[in-house]
């Protein structure tokens, strides 16, 4: 969160405050402003308060009422919702918020991120929920089931109790006898929402908001109770019309997605709606930005956490209590300590309290718990860091990554078996936890630097110091993003003295050759050309040439999701060695076909051996027969591995198998056929799955799949020797991944 994102105190609702700017409380408690004030003017406001100069704390929280507090609950308040979550026809997705305090619903925010270009409508509705939080979350990623709806048109399923096409009660699809987890509607129009066009969202404005007068009322919400804002997809044909909703990974606060084809489940991302509300009676607090946000660290000390409070003046401060609570076993148990202050007991004090020393290979979470006079309690986001564990002799960095796992971490050292997504066995650790320190990398003897996303951290000094202490230590670093971002994207020039030339041999950057200005080049894929014999793109160009394919390419939008293709060229200093050229476009967006190197490697004079690569590895595929080359031996990061001696190499093991990357669904095989062909698709998470056929009037003729599935790899024979020829299509349709291919019978 950014610094000047302040966590602001709702005072007691008879407080008089002038209209500003929006408040924001999220869900979990939090309170924090989107206003202008920055850390130095709470500063003055503190040293204010400490003179007892209340009226420049209060002038300073914004409010839009004389007589309440109108806030906004929303789990985005910076709108750093990163995700476009789609429903299509007749989908409907919720997203529920617990009420901090009792509050009257003004109004409800939607964030759109994208709208389909045929018309399309929305039915917007709130609901109550009967789960609690913690039921909530317990249940997991999981099918939950559906009301009954005989005859509706629409696989006689439906979302609410309250729907009008509602026939029947509800059934659990869920396997653990799971009831219904909505009640009533608590803002509808006889189980009918409001109908809105659906606008996509602006800089300026991130929610299309929905006064809840619209409908004649506004809904009064108690303390405690958790309510759902509902939205469906109103196009009659099922499964199309998408529209993207903004949403985020946040597994601890799950969002509720209704599928057409199969009933509500819970997913593991929240969606970015909002209410807007006016609260009632009742003190609030905040937490200062200062409270202490701990990160990743080596040492197994304990230490210090402190918070800024301010009570609500009209209570017996002294009956307040302020708890550090922790866990050191990932939120299974916790253990509560009390915070101390020093302060003077005035309205805003600064508590401290200590979490202990724990082992390396520990994940510590921990929040702030406050319990005013009258035993209203709030607490603060959980804030966890890992006490970093050394056991190996290489160090693997994904810089610009906030975790060591997931897609595409752990996918960079492939076996090449692309259907169970096998690992190369090396032994190294992983970092993914800001900047390096001599303390950490001088346990390693191999270094392998990820930053495709682009280096949240230059650690040139840290590097050139460790690679100074040892001529057996090694250093790879690879990122399409790493030669452009520290210099505004320009060509540059480097010199002796400059870490990029006297440690990765480069003497001249061309940035982003694959963009033509005014084009969209940058989503394209670039042609790469392998060196025969060379130290690390030798293996490649060996594997490519004995493909039936025509083109190997650089391709991070389609291997890694990457929104753009942002390679880079360059020359490079006397003795270092090229392992792969690119073909430009453009040099600095004036177009310019050309070849440039793109990867080089060298040995430095006291022996230490680098490798940089101007983009991501992991991205190198083959057009038109798709070949996933960079998941495999022959990459340039495994060979980098095989070069710098890392032992375990010298026999490429099994190693763990992965999930698939991504939902996919390959052309079948062979096509013609006549009468058998086969299909395989992947899924990377649990999905109610469909897989269909149709014929060229858009007919089904048949369904090979209609199903929960779980995460992997899939084979479908297909055999319809009944049909006619002709062509056919097949759609799979899994969570919000819909793909459709073709294939052609002959007899």
């Amino acid at each position: 969160m950014k610094t000047n994102i302040i966590f602001l105190l709702v005072l007691c609702w008879v407080i008089a405050l002038p209209a500003q700017n929006k408040v924001l409380l999220k869900a979990s408690g939090e309170i924090i402003t989107s206003n202008e004030t920055t850390s130095s003017n709470l500063k003055q406001e503190k040293k204010d308060k400490k003179r007892n100069n209340t009226e420049s704390l209060v002038r300073s929280i914004p409010a839009k009422s004389i007589n309440a507090l109108l806030d906004t609950l929303t789990y985005f308040p910076n709108h750093d919702a990163n995700t476009n979550f789609g429903i299509f026809g007749q989908d409907w997705l919720l997203q529920w918020f617990i009420a901090p305090t009792d509050m009257i619903i003004k109004s409800a925010g939607i964030s759109i991120s994208e709208v389909p270009t045929t018309n399309v409508q929305l039915e917007v509705k709130l609901v109550t929920l009967k789960w609690t939080k913690a039921e909530i979350i317990a249940v997991g990623i999981k099918r939950l089931g559906f009301y009954q709806a005989d005859s509706n048109g629409y696989n006689n399923i439906t979302a609410f109790q309250d729907n009008p096409d509602r026939t029947g009660d509800w059934v659990d699809a869920s396997g653990l006898g799971l009831t219904s987890p909505f009640a009533e509607d608590i803002w509808s129009d006889s189980g009918k929402g409001l109908i809105i066009d659906p606008i996509v969202k602006t800089p300026e404005q991130n929610y299309q908001w929905i006064d809840m007068n619209t409908l004649g009322k506004e809904p009064v919400i108690a303390r405690g109770q958790i309510i759902g804002v509902a939205v469906r997809n109103l196009n009659p044909v099922m499964d199309s019309a998408r529209v993207g909703i903004s949403s985020g990974l946040q597994p601890a606060l799950p969002g509720f997605k209704f599928y057409s084809n199969g009933g509500w489940w819970l997913r593991d991302y929240t969606f970015d709606f909002a209410l807007e509300v006016e609260m009632g009676e009742g003190c609030r607090w905040y937490f200062h930005p200062n409270i202490t946000q701990l990160t990743t660290t080596l040492s197994t000390e304990p230490r210090e956490v402190s918070a800024d409070i301010i009570h609500c003046e009209f209570q017996d401060i002294e009956k307040s209590k302020v708890e550090l609570v922790y866990s050191f076993d990932k939120g299974v148990s916790y253990t509560k300590t009390q915070m101390t202050t020093t302060d003077s007991a005035d309205y805003f004090q600064t508590f401290k309290g200590t979490i202990p020393g724990a082992q390396p290979g520990t994940q510590v979470l921990y929040y702030i718990l406050y319990t005013d006079a009258v035993g209203n309690q709030s607490m603060s986001i959980t804030v966890s860091y890992y006490i970093f564990k050394i056991e190996n002799p290489s160090l693997l960095i994904f810089n610009g990554y906030t975790n060591p796992e997931g897609y595409p971490q752990s996918y960079y050292f492939g076996t090449g078996d692309t259907v169970n997504y096998k690992t190369v066995q090396w032994a190294h650790d992983v970092w993914a936890y800001g900047p390096l320190t001599l303390e950490l990398v001088n346990n390693y003897q191999n270094i392998i630097e990820i930053c495709t996303t682009g280096p949240a951290n230059y650690n040139d000094d840290v590097i050139r110091e460790w690679l100074n202490g040892g001529a057996n230590r090694n250093y790879f670093l690879a990122g399409q993003e790493y030669l452009g971002s520290r210099y505004e994207f320009r060509d540059t020039v480097f010199s002796a003295g400059h870490f990029v030339h006297d440690i990765l041999g480069i003497k001249q950057s061309y940035n982003d050759v694959n963009f033509v200005r005014g084009t969209s080049d940058n989503k394209k894929p670039s042609r790469l050309f392998p060196i025969q014999n060379s130290l690390l793109g030798g293996e490649l160009y060996t594997l490519f040439n004995a493909q039936p394919t025509d083109s190997l390419r650089y391709d991070p939008v389609y291997e890694i999701g990457d929104e753009d293709n942002w390679i880079d060229g360059f020359e490079i200093v006397e003795k270092a060695e090229p392992d792969l050229y690119v073909e430009s476009r453009a040099i600095e967006g004036t177009p310019l076909v050309d070849t440039l190197i793109t990867a080089a490697h060298r040995i430095l004079p006291n022996g230490n051996k680098i490798a940089f690569l101007a983009f991501d590895p992991l991205s190198i595929n083959s057009s038109p027969k798709h070949y996933w080359y960079g998941f495999s031996t022959s990459s340039l990061q495994v060979q980098a591995l095989k070069w710098f001696g890392i032992d375990s190499l010298t026999s490429v093991e099994e190693g763990r198998k992965l999930l698939p990357a991504r939902f996919s669904l390959s052309q079948n095989y062979p096509n013609p056929f006549n009468p058998n062909t086969t299909i395989n698709y992947q899924l990377p998470a649990t999905s109610f799955v469909t897989l269909k056929v149709y014929d060229v009037l858009g007919k089904e003729v048949a369904i090979l799949v209609n199903e929960e599935k779980q995460a992997g790899s899939y084979k479908i024979d297909f055999n319809r020797s009944h049909l006619a020829s002709g062509i056919y299509f097949y759609t799979l349709r899994a969570n919000n991944f819909v793909r459709n291919r073709k294939m052609i019978l002959l007899k």
